[in-house]
């Protein structure tokens, strides 16, 4: 499983979301952030998740399509955030990850920097354990891609809570656009 570099070319390709809506990627006329979190009932995830939820209208207002990748079924996905204003991909069997290069990594929930996100996003969302081929060990990625398909800016996380912020996201697209 290779990384993804900065200036790397997706080919075009069109996902189902978990309420089988087609997605493009990348969109025909905006950019694209691709986030890979863990599973979908995941406490730190969720945190992260709500964070860019609480501000969709500058991503929208930034000409950006928000996507959210979890190692998760679409019918865990559908119980677990049954509204969200993004694209909420399924990838149970981990072909994005492994496309993308996305690893797993024991640090990924045993690091200290992930701790005090995990308690927080647990009280606020519950703790779900993974199921089924679901991973606690799965680390973060972000993928800002532009319209051509272009890899404008990557990023891998190197522990669970090691990820763009909105705010880190927004800086890049209009860094981009100068």
């Amino acid at each position: 499983m290779s990384k993804l570099q900065t200036g790397d070319q997706l080919q075009p390709q069109q996902w189902r979301d978990a309420h089988r809506k087609p997605v493009n990627v990348p969109h025909a006329n905006r950019w694209t952030h691709i986030q890979f979190r863990r599973y979908s009932g995941c406490a730190v995830c969720n945190l992260h998740l709500h964070s860019f939820i609480t501000r969709q209208q500058e991503l929208e207002s930034a000409g950006i399509q928000e996507i959210v990748v979890f190692n998760s079924t679409r019918e865990r996905i559908l119980a677990d955030l049954p509204t969200s204003p993004f694209y909420l991909i399924a990838d149970p069997h981990n072909d994005l990850y492994q496309q993308f290069g996305v690893a797993k990594s024991l640090l990924a929930v045993f690091n200290p920097a992930v701790w005090l996100f995990a308690l927080r996003g647990a009280l606020q969302f519950g703790v779900q354990l993974p199921r089924d081929n679901e991973t606690s060990f799965g680390l973060p990625a972000d993928f800002l891609v532009d319209a051509q398909g272009k890899l404008a800016a990557v990023h891998y996380g190197t522990h669970a809570n090691d990820q763009w912020s909105l705010d880190d996201v927004l800086f890049r697209v209009r860094e981009l656009n100068r």
